[in-house]
């Protein structure tokens, strides 16, 4: 599937500490969800179960909204009978998931509007699934949910944080004297137009856009190098989208300060290591605000407020 068709992400790496219990699930009261041609299984006590996990690790102003998106089956745990990784190589995922597979998978379903989480039933030998993997991924499938119900409240609610993320890549790229508001969150709307499907993205005007940004700015680099940069990002970005595993990892070691500049954005924007590599930035806003959601949980108040946009 392409990104247009879905959004898929997957947890953090496995650490068997801090566990809640799930519940065990016979045939006979085994609930069957299809997707894709594949039967996932839920029933009633996973999903409350599943609502209590959350609860210890997401923001408590949001909880009736978590509550209510499970009990209302929007969001949905559900599980295989065979091994959830089996399944995930079939699928591949990005390069960076393979190392961080922890047994809980993600992904939401834009057209059916549901968010799927999905446990390693590996896993459930021991009986347990870390509650702070449940939630990460969970948030982080939220705030793509988010994006697609309402994008003008979305990029409202979350004009601080993209701004401050995406002033700190272009500073890093661009060695800008200043950051102009205008023309810096003018490039941020372009992206969250293609991602909410207002319009495709054009190579020329993305470069145009960032050149823009960079210029007005005050970026202490020439006009020329300030366009090769801005193609450099462009080439990153158009060449990141939607290729597989191979492709990828061999454009982030042609792009590497691109790529660097993008992690290191995390860092000093938010003052945390992601726990990801960084691509769909750059044509996905919303995947900034799930890395915020993956990474503080609780703790963030635009999180928070985002999840105020799905009830």
């Amino acid at each position: 599937m392409t990104h247009l068709e879905n959004l898929k992400e997957i947890s953090f790496k496995f650490q068997p500490k801090r566990m809640a219990a799930l519940p065990g699930i016979t045939k006979q009261d085994r609930e069957i969800i299809k997707y894709g041609g594949v039967d996932f299984y839920t029933n009633e006590k996973l999903r409350q179960k599943f609502i209590m996990s959350l609860l210890k690790h997401t923001p408590t102003k949001a909880h009736k909204t978590i509550i209510d998106l499970i009990n209302k089956k929007i969001i949905i745990p559900v599980f295989l009978t065979k091994s959830t990784f089996s399944w995930y190589l079939k699928n591949q995922r990005d390069p960076e998931q393979d190392e961080k597979f922890s047994g809980v998978y993600g992904f939401y379903t834009i057209k059916d509007k549901k968010i799927f989480i999905l446990i390693d039933a590996g896993y459930k030998v021991l009986g347990w699934v870390p509650d702070h993997h449940l939630a990460g991924v969970t948030l982080h499938e939220c705030m793509h949910m988010a994006s697609k119900k309402n994008p003008t409240k979305f990029m409202r609610v979350n004009a601080v944080p993209l701004y401050k993320y995406y002033s700190v890549f272009l500073n890093y790229v661009f060695l800008m004297k200043d950051d102009d508001k205008k023309t810096i969150l003018d490039w941020i709307l372009y992206i969250h137009g293609f991602e909410i499907q207002k319009h495709g993205l054009d190579g020329k005007k993305y470069r145009e856009k960032l050149m823009a940004a960079a210029k007005a700015s005050r970026s202490t680099l020439s006009d020329e190098e300030i366009e090769n940069r801005a193609k450099y990002i462009t080439s990153y970005a158009f060449g990141t989208y939607g290729v597989d595993e191979s492709k990828l990892l061999s454009i982030i070691r042609s792009y590497k300060n691109v790529y660097h500049g993008l992690m290191i954005a995390y860092q000093k924007a938010f003052r945390f290591r992601a726990k990801t590599t960084a691509y769909q930035e750059l044509f996905t806003v919303s995947e900034v605000i799930c890395m915020l959601a993956s990474m503080e949980l609780g703790k963030n108040r635009y999180v928070s407020d985002s999840l105020d946009i799905l009830l």
